[in-house]
């Protein structure tokens, strides 16, 4: 594998690890932004402001 290729990985694997090892509440209000930006970029969509699939 290339060397940039183990460093995303490896970074990947570091982030992973940070969440797991947050608290649950965190873990729940990160899923909540997550949900949020969801329904934004859908509702971008369906209005005609966001690029087609």
């Amino acid at each position: 594998m290339s060397e940039k290729l183990l460093q995303i990985l490896e970074s990947k694997r570091a982030y992973r690890s940070k969440l797991a090892a947050l608290p649950f509440a965190e873990k729940i209000a990160l899923l909540e932004k997550l949900r949020q930006r969801s329904l934004s970029i859908r509702a971008s969509r369906e209005n005609g402001l966001g690029s087609p699939r």
